[in-house]
């Protein structure tokens, strides 16, 4: 028995089933052989599953394309893939929004993996029949199989512990999910009530409330990548995709390269197709969010009790984990002297003195700082595909200055360095040579001093 198999169970299992015995029989799987180029995809299956598991159907054929997203602001990936129908697959299927999705790919190279996955329809949308009715377009919107069972449950929890053990109780006893669950310790003793909460709204209120010793931010984030399910800081995301970068266990270095390309053979894996700075530097809008100064006032219901912490970026932009060990801050040191001496947010938050001590009134001050310093830093970039890249990931951009884009000396050190990928957007176009792209979100919270 394989890994994969060893990972899922029920009807995760029997969709495995029918997928190997999909290969044996030798049913359309597109290849492409030695000669591949950038772009390329080997798109090996993609199976519909029936809700009893008793009817199995490849789309391959039919397939026009596909779409999967990640976010490390979603618990859960979705999906919509692109159906042209001329066998009534619809109807005699049918397809009902009941049904199990399995997309299965893989880039070419040596030492590649197909990557897998394992989605639920949800809906069919854009129903378009063509001019002749004899074929009907439609798309297939696909989430995480795990968002029925965040529909049909309820969390009713009581007690006390940390917000990594409550978030592991809520696994554990009411998503029961067969994927891998990757959640990283936290600090402090939760007091939490949860009751008539589906799964992963508790979740979310339990990981505002985490806190961190070591991560200053506290800016944990709970999302799912095909790693499975992480509770993680962003700040440990950086500091982990970093190591790998500087020990040089990562090869995800991207180049910009805007001169011309005669041939598709002399077009890299690792060029940037397009690239769009969004959002660089909001100075009013950081200083009105807070970004720059902020403070909270702790209210204590039992004694009347007012306590105040402050943050300022003079004494605690320093404690932040950075994208790189060459960057700096967003912003020069006078600025911060003359614009952040006074709170520009001031919020007021209950607490009870006969409760354990929580530190959310600190991590408030810090996340909101820290949250303003990464939207200061927002890249789209599109690129060939990359089935090794997930939300979470750390990788390398060389993007230009507009001054020489020949030499290192054109690379922007405002623009270019080290990202963490908040966001992807898998794109596949399956014609008679499949292609794989990627639109990736990327953030960061400093600037890179020194481009080598």
């Amino acid at each position: 028995m394989s890994l994969i198999e060893d990972i899922f169970s029920g009807v995760e299992k029997q969709l495995l089933g029918a997928f190997g015995s999909l290969l044996r029989e030798g049913l359309n799987v597109k290849g492409i052989g030695n000669d591949f180029h950038p772009g390329d995809v080997e798109l090996i299956d993609i199976i519909l599953l029936s809700e009893d598991q008793q009817r199995t159907y490849s789309l391959i054929s039919q397939c026009s394309s596909i779409e999967i997203y990640e976010s490390i602001m979603s618990p859960v990936m979705w999906a919509e893939i692109t159906i042209a129908d001329s066998s009534g697959l619809l109807q005699h299927f049918p397809i009902i929004g009941e049904e199990y999705v399995k997309v299965v790919f893989k880039t070419p190279g040596k030492g590649s993996i197909p990557v897998q996955y394992l989605m639920r329809v949800n809906a069919v949308t854009n129903k378009t029949p063509n001019q002749t009715n004899k074929r009907i377009s439609y798309t297939l919107q696909c989430v995480s199989a795990e968002l029925i069972t965040n529909a049909t449950a309820s969390v009713n929890l009581k007690g006390e512990g940390t917000a990594d053990f409550i978030i592991g109780k809520i696994f554990e006893e009411f998503i029961k999910t067969q994927k891998p669950v990757n959640i990283f310790q936290s600090d402090g003793i939760l007091d939490f009530l949860i009751t008539k909460y589906a799964p992963f709204e508790a979740i979310d209120m339990i990981r505002q409330r985490a806190v961190s010793n070591r991560y200053t931010s506290s800016s944990y984030c709970f999302y799912e990548n095909r790693k499975g399910f992480n509770f993680i800081t962003i700040e440990q995301l950086i500091e982990l995709g970093q190591k790998a970068i500087e020990a040089g266990n990562s090869d995800k270095l991207f180049f910009y390269d805007t001169s011309r390309k005669d041939s598709i053979n002399d077009v890299t894996v690792r060029n940037i197709i397009a690239y769009n700075r969004i959002q660089f530097a909001d100075s009013i809008g950081k200083i009105k969010a807070g970004g720059m100064n902020n403070e909270v006032q702790q209210f204590d219901l039992i004694t009347g009790d007012i306590s105040k912490t402050t943050y300022t970026d003079n004494i605690g932009a320093d404690a932040f984990g950075s994208t790189s060990s060459t960057s700096g801050s967003g912003q020069s040191t006078s600025f911060t002297r003359n614009h952040g001496k006074a709170p520009a947010v001031s919020r007021i938050i209950p607490s009870r003195s006969d409760k354990p001590e929580t530190d959310l009134q600190v991590k408030l001050t810090k996340v909101s700082a820290y949250a303003q310093k990464l939207v200061q830093n927002i890249t789209q970039i599109h690129i060939y595909g990359d089935s090794t890249i997930q939300a979470g990931d750390m990788i390398e951009c060389r993007l230009p200055s507009g001054v020489d884009t020949t030499t290192d000396d054109g690379m922007s050190r405002l623009d270019s360095g080290s990202y963490l990928v908040s966001k992807v957007r898998h794109i596949i176009l399956n014609g008679d040579r499949p292609q794989y792209t990627q639109a990736l979100e990327l953030i960061k919270n400093d600037i890179q001093e020194v481009v080598s």
